[in-house]
């Protein structure tokens, strides 16, 4: 969702020439600004989630925009990075999964682990007995897919891809639901 914000946050006060020459910086304020709209007027919260599912979609235009902010940001990376003597084989994150996001929902049926709400929402319960605690919400109402789901798909595809042994995963505290999903 944090895309869909950005995107319909650049449609609304973006600028095309600060982007090109301070793009993370730009895309940092746009997205502070957007925030602070979205939390005021219900309709820019309403734009961004529609963003986020034309993304979802595949839609042509926010494929675009999302491509060029991901280049852009990626370019920023590695000179940053160059400048402490970090480098990377490759650059992919959460976001590039999408597609593959509706494998993981198709895996975690057929596995029997995926569970409808009657509000629309598809959620895997991790403990196995129905601890509220432990509920993972893996697909929204409208059908798009969140970060953990990504996130899967993205875990699943370098398992498929370099076949470690084992896989360190560093994730944030509040997606600790997701370090034990991982397990499942």
């Amino acid at each position: 969702m944090q895309f869909g914000l950005l995107g319909t946050g650049f449609q609304l006060f973006g600028y095309e020439e600060k982007l090109q020459s301070n793009p993370l910086q730009h895309l940092f304020e746009v997205y502070v600004q957007v925030n602070k709209e979205a939390a005021d007027d219900k309709s820019v919260a309403k734009a961004a989630q529609e963003f986020f599912q034309r993304l979802e979609l595949g839609d042509v235009q926010a494929l675009s925009l999302w491509q060029k902010f991901r280049d852009l940001s990626i370019e920023e990376y590695i000179r940053v990075y160059k400048r402490l003597g970090v480098y990377f084989d490759e650059y992919s994150g959460e976001s590039f999964y999408r597609e593959k996001s509706q494998e993981v929902l198709k895996l975690l049926e057929s596995k029997g682990l995926l569970l409808k709400t009657i509000k629309g929402t598809a959620v895997v319960d991790l403990s196995g007995n129905g601890d509220p605690s432990s509920i993972c919400t893996v697909m929204r109402s409208d059908g798009t897919s969140l970060y953990a789901t990504r996130d899967l798909a993205a875990a699943i595809d370098r398992m498929d891809k370099y076949n470690f042994d084992t896989m360190i995963y560093v994730i944030k505290d509040k997606k600790s639901i997701f370090s034990k999903y991982s397990k499942c």
